[in-house]
């Protein structure tokens, strides 16, 4: 039985010379290249419209109809999935704002029950700018709360987003590119495994 993967990745700098681009797109072949017989769907939410709530008139019973299309073929993705990803880069010390708005919505909506009974994995690449004392838990408590949703993580990969000297960058990336490749192999691999 073919598998559908869904990738939703929460990078702002959507230039494909970007390291969020780059490991996104390492990410991306290698899963590919793993998974041969799945269908891999990618969506970043930098890139499609999101609906805007109004806390005054949320429906609290009724799952709420959002009008915006790219939403809502993410929604169809998110349904017909068998497993996803999230690729995010630490923006002002943790989540980026559309991944958090993202969550916001599906919970406000009613929809987050999608995300249930689901593998899942999250690519966090992190800036090393940021201090330990600077940084936020908030990749963690995003986790954490896809785990209190019947969602079946295997182990995060935290990726540094280096700010390196000139002549420092090739190797530097040449490692991020190959631990990225190898957390796809790692998480096709825990998609295979049956359920139990």
């Amino acid at each position: 039985m073919t598998k559908k993967i869904l990738c939703i990745i929460a990078n702002p700098d959507t230039r494909a010379d970007s390291l969020s681009s780059s490991i996104s797109r390492a990410f991306l072949d290698e899963l590919r290249a793993s998974q041969r017989e799945s269908e891999i769907n990618e969506m970043n939410l930098y890139e499609i419209d999101m609906p805007a709530l109004n806390f005054n008139t949320i429906k609290t019973l009724e799952p709420m109809q959002v009008e915006e299309e790219d939403f809502n073929r993410l929604l169809e993705q998110l349904t017909d999935s068998d497993a996803f990803v999230f690729i995010s880069q630490t923006i002002a010390f943790g989540l980026p704002a559309r991944l958090k708005s993202f969550i916001e919505i599906l919970l406000a909506t009613k929809h987050i029950e999608k995300l249930g009974n689901k593998k899942a994995f999250h690519l966090q690449i992190e800036d090393d700018t940021l201090g330990p004392i600077y940084q936020t838990n908030e990749h963690e408590d995003f986790r954490n709360f896809l785990k209190e949703k019947s969602v079946n993580m295997i182990e995060p990969l935290n990726l540094p987003h280096h700010h390196l000297e000139a002549g420092e960058h090739e190797n530097v990336l040449l490692e991020i590119i190959e631990d990225t490749r190898l957390a796809a192999r790692e998480f096709a691999q825990f998609i295979n495994q049956e359920s139990s």
